[in-house]
């Protein structure tokens, strides 16, 4: 439970600690480690260890017996977690050119992730998903997780806590996230059929691990008016 491990016994020489799905026995060689689909390696390695990065790789941790301790390893595996992907339909009476939560932006229109208009979901509008080991039911990992913006349609914009989001820069990784500072905007002229408005995103889970990207899709009932 302390997370310490003791090897008595052993002939001295180096050794892998190894973590799989599999069953292993006593005298087994244990070869190239795979991990079945889903599963990733977790933790910091052993090469840097106490820094706090996710870059373990599946082969595990090497242990030189004779050799310095290897202390403060953070080394495992987990399931990936699942962002869930979400579409809504909407009225272009939901959408403002002043919306909640959110600047004005010259020709586009907004609508807060909070809005009572984005409905269908448990969540609502909030980002959303689920992880093995953090939250089970589906789309329970919502307001206070972690989530990254992959990307960004050419006809969105995406605002949280008033500042635009730029994928692939750091501000695209949101801790604590509260579904009411966030703001999806559509060109005007965007978002009838065929030309959604929306952004691609990911669930973090609590080792460092991201989900495959899920979409994040919004539709209008006509193109968004000048108004």
């Amino acid at each position: 439970a302390s997370g310490n491990f003791s090897l008595p016994n052993v002939f001295n020489g180096l050794y892998e600690l190894r973590l799989t799905t599999a069953y292993s026995y006593q005298t087994q060689i244990a070869g190239n480690v795979l991990l079945p689909v889903g599963w990733v390696a977790a933790g910091e390695g052993s090469t840097t260890a106490g820094d706090g990065v996710a870059d373990a790789k599946i082969a595990g941790v090497s242990v030189q017996i004779t050799g310095p301790p290897v202390a403060n390893i953070n080394f495992g595996i987990n399931r990936r977690p699942l962002a869930s992907a979400r579409t809504f339909q909407i009225t272009n009476e939901a959408l403002s050119t002043t919306p909640a939560g959110g600047p004005a932006v010259a020709g586009y229109r907004g609508i807060p992730l909070s809005s009572a208009a984005l409905t269908g979901y448990p969540a609502g509008g909030s980002l959303a998903g689920n992880d093995a080991e953090d939250c089970v039911v589906a789309g329970s990992c919502n307001a206070g997780s972690t989530f990254v913006i992959e990307s960004i349609k050419p006809n969105s914009k995406v605002y949280y806590d008033n500042q635009e989001i730029i994928a692939g820069t750091s501000n695209a990784t949101i801790t604590t996230f509260d579904p009411a500072k966030m703001v999806l905007y559509g060109r005007i002229g965007a978002g009838g059929t065929g030309d959604a408005v929306g952004f691609t995103y990911a669930l973090r889970d609590a080792a460092g691990v991201n989900s495959t990207p899920a979409d994040y899709n919004l539709n209008s009932n006509v193109p968004f008016p000048v108004k």
